[in-house]
């Protein structure tokens, strides 16, 4: 008896008792946007750069800086130049909620070979002719999104930004130059229609980035 009470009581508790309100949803994330980079983005500029080169361009901008001089500094000097092909005038920034997320750097190659001397850094020759393959392509020079915000599809994002600037000054190809060891950016690549055109043997006196080959990879738009 005592037991089949105790049970009848709770049972009516527990349909006495008021329906919890309903968890609030959560608030939705915001979403990315496209900017053009100014002057002030340097430091990300330079930090994406870094990250996407897996740090070669530190070994370049360390062998071109004054004694003493942080390679970083330079990077940044060189960033906020107006003019040339490493310029916050030829970047994107990708922004969530006002935070730099990612960048791309892109333009058009020139429509001759550029030279390779026995002045160019051996770091870059094997760079410098897979660009020479796909002269007056839009090449995709820098391309970086910060750890967290990966996978969130501002990748796919700043390419569909380069392929609809590459159709507004009249290129029909996109090119871009990966390490075979960068498989998740190969899947992105592959993913937005990109195919290997060549491939050069990397070249490591002072860097040490992981890797065998450099890969040029081109798509049509």
């Amino acid at each position: 008896m005592g037991i089949i009470a105790r049970a009848t009581f709770a049972s009516a508790a527990r349909r006495q008792s008021p329906t919890p309100s309903p968890a609030p949803s959560p608030a939705p994330s915001p979403s990315p946007s496209l900017r053009p980079a100014t002057p002030a983005d340097a430091d990300d500029i330079v930090d994406l750069t870094i990250a996407a080169g897996d740090g070669l361009p530190l070994v370049l901008w360390q062998a071109l800086a004054p004694p003493g001089m942080d390679p970083r500094l330079l990077g940044r000097q060189r960033a906020r130049r107006p003019t040339g092909g490493y310029s916050y005038t030829r970047a994107e920034m990708a922004t969530v909620d006002g935070a730099v997320a990612g960048a791309i750097i892109d333009y058009a190659l020139a429509d001759s070979p550029e030279p390779v001397t026995a002045e160019t850094p051996a770091l870059v020759v094997p760079l410098n002719e897979l660009e020479n393959l796909v002269c007056g392509s839009w090449y995709v020079n820098i391309l970086a999104v910060k750890p967290h915000w990966q996978r969130r599809g501002i990748g796919r994002m700043l390419l569909a930004a380069a392929d609809r600037r590459a159709r507004d000054h009249g290129k029909r190809v996109v090119s871009i130059i990966v390490s075979d060891a960068n498989q998740a950016a190969r899947t992105l690549y592959r993913a937005h229609g990109f195919t290997r055109l060549a491939q050069r043997p990397m070249v490591k006196p002072g860097w040490h980035g992981p890797g065998d080959h450099w890969l040029l990879l081109t798509k049509q738009v």
